[in-house]
């Protein structure tokens, strides 16, 4: 089974997925992890909550890590409305990561207007940490979505590989931002 769709299967097996939204809710983490659901990889080792000390601009951010040795994938997961035309997915992410460990912002367009377990991803794109100094950087993923496309799954993840270090890893996702186009994303103007 691909990857991602047996991450679909695992989040939709974690309760009843809500309609998504027509945008990201709580992209700023403030208070809480609100409106995002989480994943942990074979139920070991991760380590998922929010974290009121780090942030970027304000406090507040969505940290995800794994202690544990082996592939490991953990993350926070989001379903969004996506129609199709280009899009730009944007986060500000900090890492104080084990060796060989790296931090995703991730997005997969999906072919239904829902995150179910039947929606097929058209697409599947990445975005990686470079840094990891424990400091804010901006990551972006920019794209075009398919004319099929109707939704998406946003993640924020953690990833370990078998060969990288295990012990506390950990990476902190802040401020994100899905934008689309700018003729379709404000809708149409009449005068």
């Amino acid at each position: 089974m691909p990857v991602v769709t047996s991450l679909f299967l695992a989040v939709g097996l974690a309760g009843p997925l809500p309609p998504p939204a027509d945008h990201l809710l709580n992209p700023d983490f403030d208070t809480a992890m609100t409106d995002w659901r989480y994943y942990v990889d074979r139920g070991a080792g991760g380590r998922l909550a929010w974290d009121g000390t780090r942030g970027s601009p304000a406090l507040g951010s969505a940290r995800v890590g794994n202690i544990f040795h082996g592939d490991r994938y953990d993350q926070w997961g989001q379903c969004v409305k996506l129609a199709p035309g280009t899009f730009t997915l944007r986060a500000q992410v900090a890492s104080q990561l084990a060796t060989g460990n790296r931090c995703e912002l991730r997005i997969a367009v999906l072919d239904q207007a829902d995150c179910n377990t039947t929606a097929v991803p058209l697409r599947d794109l990445r975005a990686f940490n470079t840094l990891n100094d424990g400091t804010f950087e901006a990551i972006s993923i920019a794209d075009t979505a398919p004319p099929t496309a109707g939704a998406a799954w946003v993640f924020l993840s953690h990833v370990r590989v078998a060969a990288a270090a295990h012990g506390d890893s950990y990476c902190w996702f802040d401020h994100l931002e899905l934008s689309g186009d700018p003729l379709f994303g404000a809708g149409f103007e009449v005068d």
